[in-house]
């Protein structure tokens, strides 16, 4: 096996060497390639999504202030919103015919009574059903 008299193969040639340097170039300059295109995709991909989210949250502001008036702006209309209801609401709470006592003509102390009374009855029925 390690008989010195056998010829060898020449190791003296310059050619596998280099067909062994520029295969190695060439395969990393290949790997590089294909990372920089993985990298590539996989921005682009980012950017599409936050694109969209972008433009989602862009339209859900938008939606949220289309109705509403810039701060300095709303003041009078602030005023104006505050006379409507004083003046739609506050007749109601001064009316004589709707005080605390009586509602629509009704007695409160007759409508608890009623909603008592109507109370019993579905507790009856209930219990007849066997529910309770």
């Amino acid at each position: 096996m390690n008989d010195l008299s056998l010829n060898r193969c020449p190791t003296s040639d310059w050619l596998p060497p280099v067909i062994a340097a520029t295969y190695m170039m060439l395969t990393n300059w290949l790997l590089l390639n294909i990372v920089v295109a993985m990298f590539s995709a996989r921005f682009d991909l980012i950017k599409t999504k936050s694109s969209q989210k972008w433009r989602y949250h862009r339209h859900s502001v938008v939606i949220e202030y289309e109705h509403k008036t810039p701060s300095p702006m709303n003041i009078p209309f602030r005023i104006l919103i505050i006379l409507f209801y004083v003046m739609c609401y506050l007749p109601f709470y001064l009316c004589n015919e709707c005080t605390e006592e009586t509602i629509q003509g009704h007695d409160i102390h007759e409508m608890l009574q009623r909603q008592r009374e109507f109370a019993h009855v579905i507790l009856e029925e209930e219990k007849d059903e066997g529910f309770i």
